[in-house]
């Protein structure tokens, strides 16, 4: 697993020959089976004579091999390594902290975050509703006017609301925040707000959760007089909103896609002898149909890609700000990059430019951590049943300048900026 919490990349030849069912290893020991046999196929018994003056060589002692990590049944490294090696030999205190990142996501597990989502919530997330979701007029009604206001201010809403009561004063059209509650009781999704560095140096999460300074720039992160945190950054967790999609009829049909188009892929391999007449998507990808072929990702399986960027939103002044969003593959390509489709991952409010951005995506990749480890019960409605999702993450994406948070590379402005091949 590497440091953002996914699977490690294959090797797309490993582990083929046990594929096919074949024995590429030395039936012999490393020999011919032939030593010490006759011509004629028979141990003549007899023992090699020195010649005179002839001295034996002495033997050569065999390089020790290095130890192979543990390995799961499709060649991954399995959660029995614990890192201590890389630990020991660690002299850096920033790799150190990325060590100590992926350890914790190696131990995630729900049953941890039940004090972060809430009691509710985590109840949700462990036994999700089992029917469709059902609203009166009114509640439609409130939450269609809070959809249309969503990019206005609170004011517009309220004023809206004012407007419908005069003429129609039998209404009963929800208070702002009571839209809000009755969404998140329909859906379950929720943000979790987590502290930061007032200079958005590090989110205090991960091994800096118990640091009251910033160790970049050395700020307090409570303020003096309140003694409330000075910063925040908000995270919305995957699962909650993995369930609300496939509660809903229409986006649970939509959600079909990955796997009719897989198996339509599965089917022109066959006939073409592992040739496809073209690539059109992700799907049609070595690296994914490799994961299917080895179980890696099963049909009730969602499989999703990570998308964040930077914007600033003030010219002539320090205003950064972050934006994760999840993109979710089991959408048709013409409709999961739209924005009804996209799902929010995480902000930061800013205002410079992250000194350490896993502390910031952390809390994101130990919720999926989690829910890859234990599961994920989601009501299907399209098949009005009970299924258990194990997220697969497929893809973390980002432009040039972003892509350097994510793989820890020497960016483009770099005296020797890293290359992909």
């Amino acid at each position: 697993m590497d440091s953002t919490g996914s699977e490690l990349p294959r090797d797309p030849n490993q582990g083929l020959a046990q594929e096919l069912d074949l024995d590429t290893g030395d039936q012999y020991g490393g020999g011919t089976g032939m030593e010490g046999l006759h011509p004629s196929g028979q141990d003549d018994g007899l023992e090699e004579e020195q010649l005179p003056g002839y001295e034996q060589p002495p033997e050569q002692e065999q390089e020790p091999q290095p130890q192979q990590p543990p390995m799961d049944e499709g060649g991954l490294p399995t959660a029995d390594d614990d890192l201590s090696e890389l630990f020991d030999a660690a002299q850096r205190t920033d790799i150190q902290i990325s060590l100590e990142f992926i350890r914790e996501l190696q131990a995630a597990t729900l049953d941890d975050q039940a004090s972060i989502l809430g009691p509710t919530v985590f109840q949700r997330l462990r036994c999700p509703p089992t029917t469709p979701i059902e609203l009166s007029q009114d509640q439609r009604l409130s939450l269609e006017l809070f959809m249309a206001c969503n990019s206005a201010a609170q004011e517009v809403y309220n004023a809206s609301r004012t407007a419908i009561l005069r003429r129609h004063p039998d209404d009963n059209v929800l208070t702002y925040d009571a839209v809000k509650k009755l969404l998140i009781e329909i859906t379950g999704v929720v943000d979790i707000k987590e502290d930061m560095c007032i200079n958005s140096c590090i989110g205090y999460t991960g091994p800096y959760r118990d640091h009251i300074t910033c160790p970049f720039c050395g700020q307090d992160r409570l303020d003096d007089k309140t003694r409330k945190p000075r910063q925040q950054f908000n995270t919305i967790p995957l699962g909650p909103q993995l369930q609300a999609l496939k509660r809903d009829l229409r986006s649970a049909k939509s959600m079909k896609y990955r796997q009719l188009r897989t198996d339509e892929l599965q089917r022109i391999l066959q006939e073409n002898n592992g040739e496809l007449g073209s690539y059109d998507d992700i799907l049609s990808g070595n690296e994914y149909l490799q994961a299917v072929a080895r179980g890696h990702i099963q049909p009730n399986d969602i499989v999703v890609t990570l998308s964040f960027d930077g914007a600033q939103l003030f010219e002539k002044k320090p205003s950064d700000c972050w934006i994760g969003i999840w993109i979710i593959l089991e959408l048709a390509p013409e409709g999961r990059y739209k924005m009804l489709s996209v799902l929010p991952a995480f902000t930061i409010p800013g205002p410079s430019k992250p000194q350490n951005m896993d502390s910031f995506m952390f809390p994101t990749f130990l919720h999926l951590a989690a829910l890859q480890k234990d599961g994920l019960p989601i009501w299907d409605a399209c098949d009005e049943a009970v299924i258990t999702c194990f997220p697969f993450f497929a893809l973390g994406t980002a432009d040039g300048p972003g892509l350097t948070h994510l793989n820890g590379l020497v960016g483009h402005m770099g005296m020797n900026g890293c290359r992909l091949r």
